[in-house]
């Protein structure tokens, strides 16, 4: 499929390099998701606005317009296929979340779903591993 490396500094993650360009990345990325098994999460790398890889661990952050309850965390996350990890100490209506086990797909479209429930939600980004150089 292509050319796996370690990601440097985090243990049991692992960058997968492709050939040219798939028709259908989507494609692509359930092909190799069907080939690892489903206690392997595959997500697409994701670039900045300078170009810089940025690499998702596969959670989401969550800024709501007012700090929810726990029950209006639940209610919020179980439709999307989500659970909790763990609220923002410092920001209160700031929450870490994470596919539910078995629940598949991208961050990508992961964001775009809860981008739809925007009435309660004031922002949603990747979690992400950055890649620094030296200029």
């Amino acid at each position: 499929m292509g050319q796996w490396e370690p990601l440097a500094g985090h243990p049991g993650r692992y960058l997968l390099t492709v050939g040219p360009a798939a028709a259908d990345p989507s494609q692509l990325l359930d092909r190799i998701r069907t080939l690892l098994g489903d206690e392997t999460e595959v997500q697409p790398l994701l670039w900045d606005e300078k170009g810089e890889p940025k690499i998702p661990t596969g959670q989401v952050l969550v800024r709501f317009k007012r700090s929810p309850s726990d029950q209006e965390l639940k209610a919020f996350a179980e439709p999307l296929g989500l659970a909790v990890e763990q609220r923002n100490d410092y920001i209160p209506s700031q929450v870490s979340f994470r596919p539910a086990k078995g629940a598949k797909g991208s961050v990508d479209e992961l964001i775009e779903r809860i981008r739809e429930d925007d009435d309660l939600v004031q922002r949603v980004w990747p979690e992400t591993l950055g890649t620094y150089r030296r200029e």
